[in-house]
């Protein structure tokens, strides 16, 4: 269990708001649908789950081609 206070750092390819695109994480959103049962996000759906575990002071930071880092603090 994380205690009060700690922190969670996801790195993931993110899907605009939309989820229509990019073009290159919507074709691995597919193959997470087919393959893994799982799909991409976009950085709402991230915020939204993180926060409904009970993560505050969310932040997403762009890194390179299409992925984001995003920060929680429990």
């Amino acid at each position: 269990m994380l205690p009060v206070g700690g922190r969670v750092l996801v790195h993931e390819m993110l899907l605009d708001a939309d989820r229509v695109g990019p073009t290159h994480a919507l074709g691995y959103s597919m193959t997470m649908v087919f393959v893994a049962q799982g799909r991409q996000r976009s950085a709402d759906e991230i915020r939204e789950l993180l926060g409904s575990t009970g993560f505050r002071d969310l932040e997403v930071t762009p890194t390179a081609n299409g992925y984001a880092l995003i920060a929680g603090t429990k």
